[in-house]
């Protein structure tokens, strides 16, 4: 072998690592920069790269919730390459974990016993049937404006040209502008277990939708959060099926997607019943569900949907 020869091998030997360590410091500078986009790409064409936790959380965290009609499929294929990326490197190795078999998701049967039901859970079927807070919050609203009427008549005001028009018109721009944001701090300070249920509910739908494999967006513990991310709403977590676009796009819809849909709706709820043995919350996702079910070809009738829901 000639000198020349020699120093050519030694230079491509050479060149391998220092490639790698370009690679590699390539991709330590887009999670550094919040560049999500750039470092999955980097993560996919270069399988030797190292990634820590707290990189993998960077990433997840850089991703904008945007669910503007315009940008919301780029987002969604994003945060998709983004969960299997990781989860190729053993970092979510939670995601995705339970099977999606048609023997797995959840009851082989589908006309759920009630008693049956109620005795496998412990609880009662009424716990899991929302109960909100409409009655008591109209009480105290009532309660406080009997309060501002007899201060604004012991200070010599008119309540009724006063105090009282001026508490509605903030209630009203309230929720118009803010989507209750103002009047759901209220309900925080004075019921600090208000707080707890709803961080329980988001929770049932986070952990479900992540263990049956469904990439979550973002979530929203306030209206506040939603607000500044430009959803108008309430707390909620922004998850979405793959699968189950696909299918609905084709107008073929199977079993196994719905019942993984089903699920993650219903999770929140399940999740405030069993831990505080009532849940509150979750009329909107029941009302999800039930638009999604009789919006199917051929629609479900109203026993079909109360067994789905319940199983």
């Amino acid at each position: 072998m000639t000198s020349s020869e020699t120093e050519t091998e030694t230079a491509g030997a050479s060149g391998a690592p220092a490639q790698a360590c370009k690679e590699q410091g390539a991709f330590d500078t887009c999670v550094t920069d919040g560049e999500t986009k750039e470092a999955v790409r980097l993560l996919r064409a270069y399988d030797d790269l190292a990634i820590s936790n707290d990189q993998a959380w960077r990433m997840l965290d850089a991703i904008p919730l945007d669910v503007s009609e315009e940008n919301e499929t780029e987002q969604q294929i994003l945060v998709s390459l983004t969960y299997a990326s990781l989860r190729k490197r053993n970092i979510l190795r939670g995601f995705g974990a339970v099977p999606v078999t048609p023997d797995a998701l959840p009851l082989r049967t589908k006309e759920v016993d009630v008693t049956e039901l109620e005795k496998a859970i412990a609880l009662p079927m009424s716990a899991l049937t929302p109960k909100g807070s409409s009655v008591p919050w109209t009480a105290i609203g009532l309660g406080f404006c009997g309060i501002e009427f007899a201060l604004a008549q012991q200070l010599g005001y008119d309540p009724m040209r006063s105090v009282v028009p001026l508490t509605a018109l903030a209630v009203v721009t309230d929720r118009a502008l803010l989507s209750g944001a103002v009047f759901e701090s209220v309900t925080r300070f004075l019921f600090p277990k208000y707080k707890q249920k709803v961080i329980q509910h988001e929770a049932g739908h986070f952990l479900l939708a992540y263990l049956l494999g469904c990439p979550i967006q973002g979530f929203f513990l306030s209206a506040w959060d939603a607000s500044a991310a430009g959803i108008r709403g309430q707390a909620g977590t922004v998850f979405f099926d793959n699968d189950l676009s696909s299918q609905l796009k084709a107008n073929k819809v199977t079993r196994t997607a719905i019942d993984r849909y089903t699920i993650v709706l219903m999770a929140g709820i399940a999740a405030e019943a069993l831990t505080y043995e009532q849940a509150e919350g979750g009329a909107s996702d029941e009302s999800a569900l039930v638009n999604f079910l009789v919006g199917l070809s051929p629609p479900w009738d109203q026993q079909r949907v109360f067994n789905q829901a319940r199983c």
